[in-house]
C-alpha cells in the first residue's frame, strides 16, 4: 500500500503489470525518464482506469489520478494520449529534452485524441496554463521544430487553444474534423485541417494557423 505524504514516492514497477490508485486528493504521476533507445508510450482508457503501455513490454494501470508527467529523455520517442478525460485524467506535462535546456536532437512525436463529444483542449509550452478542460504542456527537446504534436479532438463542437504555446517548440497540427470547431494557433507556424459539412474556420480566431 502506498500512502501520500509531503514527499514524492518513487515506484520501480519492474517487468510485470502494475496498478496504482491515487486517492481522493489531487494526484500526479511522473513517468520517466526513458532511455537512450527511444520508446512508444500509449495512454488509453481501460475499464474505468487509465492504461499506460510501453513498447518495451511494461504496462501500468492507474486510477484516480488527475495529472500525468512524461519525461522522454534521449532517443526518438512517441507519446500517444487517448481519450482519458472521462477517467479524470485531464492535465499532461511532456518533457522532450534530456535535461534542463539540453536538447536530445532526436525527433519526438506527441499526439492527443479527444472524445466523441465536445472537448476544450489547451496546448501550452514551456509554461503550463490553468484553463479548464484538457491541458497539455510541452517542453521541446530539439531545435528547429524537429518535434511534432498532433491534436485530434474527435467528433463534436470542439475548442483548441494553443495561444500559450511558444514558437519553435513543436510543429503543431490540429485535425479539427467534423463539427463546429474553433482553433487558436500558437506563436509558431501551425497547420489546421477541417473536414465535414459543418466544419469551418474563423480567420480571426486562427492566429498563426494555416488551414488545409
Amino acid at each position: 500500500m502506498l500512502r501520500g505524504g509531503t514527499s514524492p514516492a518513487v515506484i520501480n514497477g519492474g517487468a510485470s503489470n502494475d496498478f496504482v490508485i491515487g486517492g481522493h486528493a489531487t494526484d500526479w504521476i511522473d513517468l520517466g525518464p526513458g532511455d537512450d533507445a527511444g520508446e512508444t508510450v500509449d495512454v488509453n482508457p481501460n475499464a474505468g482506469r487509465v492504461s499506460i503501455a510501453s513498447d518495451n513490454g511494461e504496462t501500468l494501470d492507474i486510477d484516480e489520478f488527475e495529472f500525468l508527467s512524461y519525461r522522454a529523455f534521449s532517443g526518438a520517442d512517441t507519446f500517444n494520449i487517448g481519450d482519458v478525460a472521462a477517467e479524470g485524467l485531464r492535465t499532461f506535462n511532456v518533457e522532450l529534452q534530456v535535461s534542463n535546456s539540453n536538447p536530445d536532437l532526436y525527433p519526438d512525436h506527441v499526439s492527443l485524441t479527444g472524445s466523441e463529444g465536445s472537448d476544450a483542449v489547451t496546448v501550452s509550452g514551456p509554461a503550463p496554463t490553468t484553463q479548464s478542460g484538457t491541458r497539455l504542456n510541452v517542453i521541446g527537446g530539439s531545435p528547429a521544430d524537429v518535434d511534432t504534436l498532433a491534436v485530434d479532438p474527435g467528433l463534436g463542437d470542439d475548442s483548441i487553444d494553443a495561444s500559450n504555446l511558444a514558437g519553435g517548440i513543436v510543429q503543431l497540427t490540429v485535425d479539427a474534423g467534423a463539427g463546429t470547431n474553433t482553433v487558436v494557433g500558437s506563436a509558431g507556424n501551425d497547420t489546421a485541417r477541417f473536414t465535414g459539412t459543418r466544419a469551418y474556420a474563423r480567420p480571426s480566431r486562427l492566429r498563426g494557423v494555416s488551414s488545409r
